[in-house]
């Protein structure tokens, strides 16, 4: 196959982008190893993602230029990785980068020898010398030079890295004790030591903001254990500014991947699905701890934005959408004050008010849509004229989304992937029976049906569905989050079947990536492209495998299933990981929010509903799905399900279902003389 057209045969987007640079670009590959074993040539890698602005910048500045291919092409064997499809191989030479103190992100671009051992590399290089950087061609330059000159050095450093690589998870952690009890209050600490009391979020030295979902979902959890009022607070401040910022889409709904400034204005204008799905669940929370109706209008808001713009025809979740249009980034969200005037004639007046709308705009002369965050939202409201403003305010929005339909969209990624598909469908479970709306709870039921069907096969899970082919080896993420999905699906329909799903994936677990050491390999035993298995617990842009194996365990020991095995297992994690849980918390926030929910929330609820009429059970329902109950695990339990299903529900045994409602509260495997009640069930949550 001629070179120029060698990645067409794939189906990642990203690598699609690439398939008629003149670079002769293979994907991760035994051809590509092979050819650089052979010709004993340097591995160019190169490893991005469709969405990414800085990508698309590279190719056009570099890999698309004639005369950088040549020197590539004639010097190395170069390989495109889309990192979302393979966070094994990303994992690995992100570490290597940090290694050799360098700041991570992407494009990331490393130097190879034929054997995968990483050289040197960095991410994004310049054509020309700029930003204090020397240009691509100036490196490539030099690596050649030293592969011909210094081959030895080379491969005695590379042997070194490798090495140290290897051995960086294995010599961590060899204490096995458990997170001491402190850990918990010093993350809260460090949350709060962090916190910006201007805009919210959290500040660090890096300019830009992330959205910090999974630390507001720790930040909820201590407050239901503590009742620390700062810890709500902190939570809510950094919920609100978010969504009122124009790092979240006004008006089309969905939250950017970052914001470049500290006042959450100016977003980087991609949006990933593990974003919005994170932030979808921390609203969810917050609505269920406060009952505020704003956090439901944000969550459904969310909900419609993805079902609109991410939902495939097929049945499963887009990865991502562009930051880009036309070439330019943010072209399709931002609004010249003309334009606005134009559409919205008299009204603009007051939403230019509500928005922050400017003749002089906010943004490469435009105006990015965001509430003044510091102030009260009602306030603003009461100023426009109350409730009439919030009517003109939804016209004037279906006034512009008519107009920016009419736009062309940025790309829209439309891989689906395990692991986030599974996050997302969390969050829409947890929506769904909160707000008593059995068609989300449909929604959530058709996606995991599309991922049964789509990306698994017997007991093997795979990473990415594109254009009917299932491709690379499910990891630890995508195994524990598509089992965790299975047991929330239980958890709101009682259909049984979910458990037995869920067990199947946790013995997988336990038999193909478990490690001699405490916690879980990212990879399956037996991969051989690759030059480690790593082990990871950091809660990055989404949960760790680690973490979210700790999760999926705790939710089947709390219905007794495997109780002594699974306890061993996230006791294995959490020791392994008892350092970064004791003294950097912010940084495993999903780790130590399971932790915590294990060492102190931990409850498990058997309620007997054998005779109760529709009302009651309604009832019981309500309280159980509109309350944050974090670390609590219940069955709604029937003659039906006590029958057919207790050697999958063994926290049922003993348990039948007399006339009466019965309610069972065990804590630690100990468990009170059961209730007749719902009102104790009420005061217990």
């Amino acid at each position: 196959m001629p070179f120029a057209n060698r990645l067409i045969q794939e189906k990642s987007p990203y690598l699609l982008q690439h398939a008629h640079n003149p670079v002769d670009w293979y994907s991760w590959s035994e051809e590509a190893f092979a050819k650089a074993q052979e010709e004993n040539k340097l591995i160019f890698l190169s490893i991005g993602y469709a969405t990414c602005h800085w990508c698309h910048v590279m190719e056009k500045e570099s890999f698309e230029d004639e005369s950088t291919a040549t020197i590539l092409n004639g010097n190395f064997v170069c390989i495109k990785v889309d990192r979302e499809e393979r966070p094994d191989v990303d994992k690995i030479y992100m570490d290597a980068i940090h290694a050799m103190n360098q700041q991570g992100g992407w494009p990331l671009n490393l130097f190879l020898t034929p054997e995968l051992k990483p050289l040197t590399g960095g991410t994004y290089f310049p054509p020309e010398r700029r930003y204090g950087m020397k240009s691509f061609k100036e490196v490539l330059q030099t690596v050649i030079g030293f592969w011909r000159d210094r081959k030895d050095e080379m491969l005695k450093a590379a042997d070194e890295l490798s090495k140290y690589l290897v051995e960086m998870d294995l010599s961590s952690n060899k204490d096995s004790n458990l997170p001491s009890g402190d850990s918990f209050t010093k993350c809260f600490q460090l949350f709060e030591s962090y916190f910006d009391l201007e805009y919210f979020g959290f500040k660090t030295n890096n300019q830009n903001k992330f959205p910090p979902s999974m630390g507001i979902s720790y930040l909820l959890t201590y407050y239901k254990w503590t009742k620390d009022p700062k810890a709500l607070e902190i939570a809510e401040n950094t919920l609100v500014a978010m969504k009122r910022g124009g790092v979240y889409d006004q008006l089309g709904g969905g939250i950017c991947r970052y914001s470049t400034d500290h006042e959450w204005l100016v977003p980087h204008f991609e949006k990933m699905l593990y974003d919005n799905s994170l932030f979808l669940l921390a609203n969810m929370e917050a609505w269920q701890l406060t009952h505020k109706e704003y956090y439901k209008e944000v969550a459904l808001d969310i909900i419609q934005y993805v079902e609109r713009d991410l939902r495939t025809e097929e049945g499963g979740i887009s990865c991502a959408e562009d930051a880009d249009s036309e070439g330019v980034e943010g072209k399709f969200y931002v609004w010249d004050y003309q334009e606005l005037k134009s559409i919205l004639e008299d009204d603009l007046e007051d939403i230019a008010k509500f928005w922050n709308i400017t003749e002089k705009g906010n943004f490469e002369h435009k105006n990015i849509f965001h509430e003044t965050i510091p102030k009260d939202r009602n306030e603003i409201i009461t100023e426009l004229g109350g409730i009439g403003s919030l009517e003109r305010l939804k016209a004037a929005k279906e006034k512009l989304m008519k107009v920016r339909s009419q736009r062309l969209r940025p790309l829209r990624d439309d891989k689906i992937l395990m692991s986030w598909n599974c996050l997302y469908i969390q969050a829409l479970v947890t929506a769904g029976a909160a707000f008593s709306d059995q068609k989300l709870i449909e929604l959530a039921e058709k996606t995991f049906s599309f991922l049964k069907d789509n990306l698994t096969e017997d007991q093997k899970i795979f990473r990415r569905y594109r254009e009917k082919e299932k491709k690379y080896n499910g990891t630890l993420a995508d195994y524990s989050e598509y089992g965790l999905s299975a047991m929330k699906l239980f958890q709101v329909t009682q259909n049984s079947d979910y458990v037995k799903i869920a067990l199947d994936v946790a013995n997988t677990i336990l038999n193909k990536f478990s490690s001699e050491f405490g916690p879980f390999y990212e990879t399956e035993v037996g991969q051989k492209d690759l030059i480690r298995r790593s082990v990871d617990g950091y809660d990055g842009v989404e949960p760790s495998g680690n973490s979210a194996t700790a999760r999926f365990f705790l939710s089947l020991i709390g219905i007794g299933q495997m109780t002594d095995k699974l306890s061993q297992a996230v006791e294995g994690i959490f020791s392994h990981f008892q350092n970064e849980l004791s003294n950097q918390g912010i940084s495993f926030p999903h780790m130590l929010k399971s932790y915590l929910q294990y060492k102190e929330l931990s409850e498990e609820w058997v309620i007997n509903i054998q005779n109760e009429s529709k009302e009651e059970i309604e009832k019981i329902k309500i309280l159980l799905h509109q309350n944050f109950l974090p670390g609590v695990h219940y069955v709604l339990n029937n003659k039906q399900i006590y029958e057919t299903s207790q050697d999958l529900l063994p926290i049922l045994t003993g348990r039948k279902p007399k006339d009466k409602l019965e309610i069972y509260f065990c804590k630690n495997r100990v468990c009170e003389l059961p209730s007749n009640s719902i009102e104790d069930l009420r005061n217990r949550i």
